[in-house]
């Protein structure tokens, strides 16, 4: 390879080394407007229901009362995520009790930003809020 060649690859390997770390770099500011409402309020709201047991419930604590169940601890899991993406170990946790008839819309609105509960995931919902991965399935018999 002539002295213009090794000129010419090396340019174009730093041009491609330039996109992938710009996509990265883009990648991790733009945080989409729930995740920056979180970081720039050092607060995310947990929405949780206060009688769905086993998902998400209300367990009297040395605390007072305090949301318990299997939702509630996999929100938990995704606010250690959250709380690493966002570099903020000090993020504040308030736990927001929803009610069935409402609980979508303060997500939509982002009064709530999780739901710690058990939602039946539809298509008319999902035009409404996003979705986590399922982790629970049920078939009801008559």
């Amino acid at each position: 390879m002539s002295g213009r060649g090794v000129s010419q690859f090396f340019t174009a390997l730093f041009a491609v080394a330039a996109f992938f770390w710009m996509g990265a770099v883009f990648a991790q500011t733009d945080l989409g407007p729930t995740l920056s409402k979180i970081q720039r309020n050092g607060t995310i709201y947990l929405g949780h229901r206060e009688g769905s047991t086993p998902f998400s419930y209300i367990q009297n604590g040395d605390e007072g009362e305090v949301p318990q169940g299997f939702s509630w601890d996999i929100c938990q899991k995704v606010v250690d995520g959250i709380r690493e993406r966002l570099g903020r170990p000090d993020l504040k946790v308030v736990p927001l009790p929803l009610v069935a008839a409402s609980r979508l819309m303060m997500v939509k609105l982002g009064i709530a930003d999780l739901e710690c509960g058990v939602t039946t995931n539809t298509r008319a919902r999902q035009k409404m809020v996003s979705f986590s991965n399922t982790f629970f399935v049920a078939q009801v018999k008559i």
